[in-house]
């Protein structure tokens, strides 16, 4: 690709980052996007098909990446002893904190200016992930001896809600990576404790 499609292209990715930042995606105009990066729409669209696959070009690797790790960490629950799974979270917790604060303005876009796109609910894709991880793990927990009682879908699925809520509170708020560790750990603290009692594990 010559040299000045490349800047082209990046330009637009750029004011397209501006746009949406300012705006959300359900306000932003790609008139308003091709004036910032000094093209026409049409050129827009010789790259992307609309605003939304030109928001998908911004948020998409750091998504499908921190998708990644979470999964990676959730596949392995069943092989992890009940004593070292807490553990074990919160450390893969700490590099996908390392993570979002590498890829931040990604993740500011798809946590505080998504709705409307494609990626409005990510958060959700992430907690129905973590509803899914939680039974099966109880089930692992039954099957090893552990008086796990049933508890209900909707109180697993408000508790995840809420702990995906409150972690990404820290780019909601544009929390220094520091305090954002901080706060994270304290989060991890207190759902540990009310996991283990929901899960019989004390």
């Amino acid at each position: 690709m010559p040299a000045d499609e490349v800047s082209t292209q990046e330009r637009i990715l750029s004011a397209g980052k501006e746009e949406f930042m300012i705006k959300g995606f359900a306000e932003a105009s790609l008139r308003n996007i091709a004036a910032k990066a000094g093209v026409t729409t049409g050129a827009i669209y010789g790259y992307y098909s609309d605003k939304n696959a030109l928001f998908t070009a911004l948020v998409e690797p750091a998504a499908a990446e921190l998708t990644r790790q979470f999964l990676y960490v959730h596949d392995r629950y069943e092989y992890t002893p009940i004593d070292l799974t807490f553990q074990t979270s919160s450390d893969a917790l700490n590099g996908m904190m390392d993570y979002i604060y590498e890829n931040f303005d990604s993740f500011r876009l798809l946590i505080c200016c998504s709705a409307g796109s494609a990626y409005e609910d990510y958060i959700e894709f992430l907690v129905e992930k973590e509803d899914e991880s939680t039974f099966k793990y109880a089930e692992i927990l039954r099957q090893n001896g552990y008086a796990v009682e049933p508890f209900s879908p909707t109180l697993v699925h408000i508790l995840s809600r809420g702990f995906f809520s409150a972690i990404f509170e820290t780019v909601a708020h544009n929390m220094e990576q520091e305090d954002a560790k901080q706060y994270v750990s304290h989060i991890v603290d207190f759902y540990k404790a009310g996991w283990i009692h929901l899960f019989g594990a004390k």
